[in-house]
């Protein structure tokens, strides 16, 4: 059931008509049964047994945890065995690309995709950390804390959400007029992006990436530009998709992004992409470590050693390398380790270390820096690192996502020859533009208003209703869809 597909829209009439009619004590249990009905929809029924695992022994370890810090113990040994047990079963089933390479016996073996553990894995890690710190409160009602791992707008994409943020599951509070509308007009916004720009983008970029040698460098340069804003509009139009589909309901889930190709910095960039995998890894990965003995110790010596700036960035940037190999690892195979890991990782340390440079050079030049110009200089340079850090997320392996950078050389130096890139050949090229204008004017609506919805609930009626239908109609009449073409799955599914 595609998310992008009529009967996913039939689900979601169907759960919002019986949610809206249960009474308000059983309104979570609706939830939890679409929830249930939707992943044995989505994947194998055997599957089921995963994500049952990982909220048991999240229930089962954080009660335990519980008793033990109301005795006067830690629970620590408890808490990491649940958090171990977790990894463990990522490892398995999502870790293939690690472990398959160094065993060759292996390499054929093929598990089936269990649907949206990388989501709810963190999900649970995350809960028993803050049980184990006592933020939060042990959930005692099995069904609610497994309601919490399952619910299935998560269930492909994310977010990764937190259990203090998801309160509205329980609260059964009926969904309003505003609630169900806004809910549709997102899904509807999710829609456009991803079967009216993202599939039209993935064509291009496809083909090029089908045989790079033979497309030459001009058209590998295209694709590695593209590539960003497909993956943009493919992932943050599953968001809207979930989001709305959960606010069909009353349900709020966390953001996901926020505008990122008008960051100026690559520090600045990560704050606004993917918010809620960066969010996780600063409180559950990079606070800990910081505030562990040891780098506390290595703080103390290095600040003794070596001057206050770098004294102090030596243990800040340990706990960002441990942070950042958390988040390449999470993604599943080596070639992402290196493209959202170690490469984010070194480019955060150059940028740190060269910022004084920076500095000097820019009051050397006379640059003004809260200049518009300066600004959109910033967020093309932020987003040239970003296009080729993604080579290694696009390409099928680690020696394809080489011979692009090669490709890439000779497009900047002109010393290889290649095809003259010919815009004719994308389809429907007028309206990518256009469309890629009405992202651009949604986006700077939201950097000034906080949300174009919000700016346009206050516009008058007619204008408002001619951007609704126009939305519509553009995804009824130019999305692809239909008989004969079945839309690729959202990328950040597969992870």
């Amino acid at each position: 059931m595609s998310l992008t597909s009529f009967p996913f829209l039939v689900f979601l009439a169907l759960l919002t008509a019986v949610y809206s009619l249960a009474g308000k004590k059983y309104r979570w249990t609706v939830l939890l049964a679409f929830s249930i009905a939707f992943f044995l929809y989505e994947a194998s029924p055997l599957l089921l047994v995963l994500p049952l695992l990982s909220s048991l022994s999240a229930y089962g370890a954080s009660l335990a945890g519980a008793r033990q810090r109301s005795r006067g113990k830690r629970g620590t040994v408890t808490v990491g065995a649940a958090i171990a047990f977790n990894i463990l079963l990522w490892f398995i089933f999502k870790g293939g690309g690690y472990w398959k390479p160094l065993i060759p016996a292996l390499s054929a073996v093929s598990l089936p995709a269990a649907l949206g553990m990388s989501y709810y894995v963190m999900q649970v890690i995350a809960y028993l950390l803050d049980c184990h710190w006592e933020s939060i409160q042990p959930e005692r009602n099995f069904l609610k804390l497994f309601l919490f791992v399952i619910f299935f707008p998560q269930m492909t994409s994310g977010p990764i959400s937190r259990r203090e943020d998801m309160a509205s599951l329980y609260d059964g509070a009926r969904p309003t007029y505003g609630s169900i509308t806004q809910g549709a007009q997102r899904i509807v916004w999710g829609f456009f992006k991803k079967l009216v720009i993202s599939v039209r983008i993935a064509a291009v970029v496809d083909m090029v990436y089908a045989d790079p040698g033979s497309m030459g460098s001009s058209w590998m340069l295209l694709a590695v530009v593209l590539y960003p804003l497909q993956l943009y509009t493919d992932f943050s139009g599953c968001m809207d998709i979930v989001l709305g589909a959960a606010e069909l309901t009353g349900i709020t889930l966390r953001e996901n992004f926020n505008s990122p190709f008008f960051s100026r910095t690559v520090q600045e960039f990560w704050k606004r992409w993917h918010i809620t995998l960066g969010s996780w890894a600063q409180t559950y990965v990079l606070y800990p470590v910081l505030m562990s003995p040891a780098a506390v110790r290595l703080g103390k010596w290095s600040r003794k050693h070596f001057s206050r700036r770098i004294g102090t960035l030596i243990p800040t940037e340990a706990g960002m390398f441990a942070s950042w190999m958390v988040m390449g690892i999470w993604h599943g195979s080596y070639k992402y380790w290196i493209g959202s890991g170690i490469w984010y990782w070194v480019v955060m340390l150059l940028s740190e270390l060269a910022k004084p440079l920076f500095k000097k050079l820019n009051a050397a030049l006379h640059i003004p820096e809260k200049s518009l110009a300066f600004h959109v200089f910033q967020s093309l340079r932020t987003y040239g690192i970003f296009c080729l850090s993604l080579v290694f997320f696009r390409s099928a392996d680690i020696p394809q996502a080489l011979s692009v950078y090669g490709l890439l050389l000779g497009a900047v130096t002109g010393t290889a020859g290649a095809p003259a890139v010919s815009l004719a050949l994308i389809h429907g090229k007028k309206l990518l533009l256009a469309s890629l204008a009405v992202l651009l004017a949604a986006s700077l609506l939201r950097e000034k208003y906080g949300s174009a919805r919000v700016w346009l609930a206050k516009r008058p009626l007619p204008l408002r209703w001619t951007v609704y239908l126009a939305l519509l109609f553009a995804v009824l009449l130019e999305g692809q869809y239909g008989p004969g073409f079945e839309a690729a799955d959202f990328i950040y599914q597969g992870f």
